[in-house]
């Protein structure tokens, strides 16, 4: 995909002052997933807003005003905190899809069990052959 074409819609992309919806309320649970800033699911607190956005390498009052929505970060930056919090771009962009990707079936294959692997195989196998 053209990364022009996206670049344009993602600074176009109308921002929402809502936390629940939009970039903003999908960044603060992006965040709280990583355990990198909120309130984690136990109630206890997870870091501070400096800290946060020193793992994005900006400054902390752009962290809230992501967290506000009165700010969108660039594309790039976008998939930057994606990766950082381990959460699906195209959800935390636009809103679409899981949260987090499924991993790849490769390499959940590739991280079973050998005895898993073969009975895997001879399934697969299996159904080959009926095809």
């Amino acid at each position: 995909m053209n990364t022009q074409i996206i670049h344009k819609f993602w600074h176009n992309a109308p921002m929402t002052k809502s936390r629940g919806n939009g970039f903003a309320g999908r960044f603060a649970e992006a965040l709280v997933y990583a355990g990198i800033y909120g309130i984690g699911p136990n109630g206890k607190k997870l870091g501070s807003q400096r800290s946060a956005a020193k793992r994005f390498s900006f400054e902390a009052p752009f962290l809230g005003r992501l967290l506000n929505g009165t700010s969108l970060p660039s594309y790039d930056t976008a998939v930057e905190i994606a990766k950082v919090c381990g959460v699906s771009t195209t959800w935390l962009i636009d809103g679409i899809g899981p949260m987090v990707a499924s991993e790849d079936y490769n390499q959940a294959i590739s991280r079973a069990p050998p005895d898993v692997r073969e009975a895997i195989d001879a399934i697969l196998e299996k159904y080959r052959r009926v095809q």
